[in-house]
């Protein structure tokens, strides 16, 4: 996150505080797939990440005044989404699995998917689908605790001191469990690759 987006944020966030709301529309604007996509790989639901989403907005709005100028507006974002996320899953117990790049379809109706590469066979899409799927589902089956550091690392590109800001975890305590979410999907890859073999 730049300089310029940041200053961007700031700007648009006063701008909301005193009355325009089309300020805001501009801050939904620019991190609802973010926040939608975080929701939609904690959850595993196109119909949770939606309602995730707008609850976190509207918590936003509501909380606006309480934002501090200084921090980053998407770390505070990301706390009150992360919240949101971990109440809901506690509340549901949500166990459906979804792929790492499962195609999403936007509300617009379009659907997000990677562009075939033409030079590959079949076969070996095949493969690759069956492998992100089987990686989707590991990182599904984390603890809580796990997956959301490593959502928040590997899918939405924060780093530590980011996550550390986000989940409120000390920094050590973000490293340690991005160390052992990385060490039981390196474990469940090896099984998984052991069984196919057999």
């Amino acid at each position: 996150m730049n300089n310029q987006n940041i200053t961007e944020d700031i700007v648009l966030i006063k701008e909301t505080l005193v009355g325009k709301k089309e300020a805001f529309g501009h801050l939904v604007n620019k991190y609802k797939n973010s926040i939608f996509n975080l929701a939609y790989r904690m959850s595993g639901s196109y119909h949770d990440a939606e309602d995730i989403s707008q609850e976190t907005f509207l918590q936003v709005y509501k909380k606006l005044k309480e934002f501090k100028v200084g921090l980053k507006f998407h770390t505070w974002l990301y706390t009150i989404a992360l919240n949101i996320c971990r109440n809901r899953l506690k509340r549901k117990s949500i166990l459906k699995v979804v792929s790492l790049d499962e195609p999403i379809e936007t509300e617009n109706g379009e659907v997000i998917r990677e562009i075939p590469d033409k030079s590959v066979s079949a076969e070996e899409i095949l493969i690759q689908k069956e492998e992100k799927k089987r990686m989707g589902e590991m990182v599904h089956a984390l603890p809580l605790k796990y997956r959301s550091v490593f959502l928040l690392r590997y899918t939405e590109g924060l780093a530590y001191e980011e996550i550390s800001q986000v989940t409120g975890l000390p920094l050590g305590t973000v490293e340690v469990r991005l160390f052992r979410a990385r060490k039981i999907l390196i474990k469940s890859l090896s099984l998984w690759e052991k069984l196919g073999k057999k």
